[in-house]
């Protein structure tokens, strides 16, 4: 039996798999939870408060470069632009959230 999936349901599935290895006791759950870091409309992470340590900024830069690295590999295997898989990964993280995480929405910080 052959299984398709449209480009949508491919990026959800990716999407699962990709952060569901991100359990609540990892450093990145840690670093949101006490708003060190939070998520961008782009689908990367920053700090809210602009005045990250050392290790945070690390932290950041290490998950950013998984992630774009994850973005473009789906965006090559779906024929779509990485900017379309940014924006889409970036809407169902803020959907997957809980209250309380860091989003930039509109150029501002806000909490869920």
């Amino acid at each position: 039996m052959k299984l398709l999936l449209n480009s949508t349901q491919m990026l959800c599935f990716i999407f699962a798999i990709v952060f569901s290895t991100q359990t609540l006791a990892s450093p990145l759950s840690d670093a949101k939870n006490q708003g060190l870091v939070g998520e961008l409309s782009n689908g990367y992470l920053a700090s809210p408060n602009g005045n990250a340590s050392t290790t945070i900024q690390a932290l950041i830069k290490q998950t950013n470069r998984k992630r774009k690295q994850k973005y473009q590999e789906i965006s090559k295997r779906n024929n779509i632009p990485v900017s379309k898989v940014e924006k889409l990964i970036a809407d169902k993280i803020y959907k997957k959230a809980g209250s309380g995480e860091w989003f930039q929405k509109n150029g501002q910080w806000v909490k869920k």
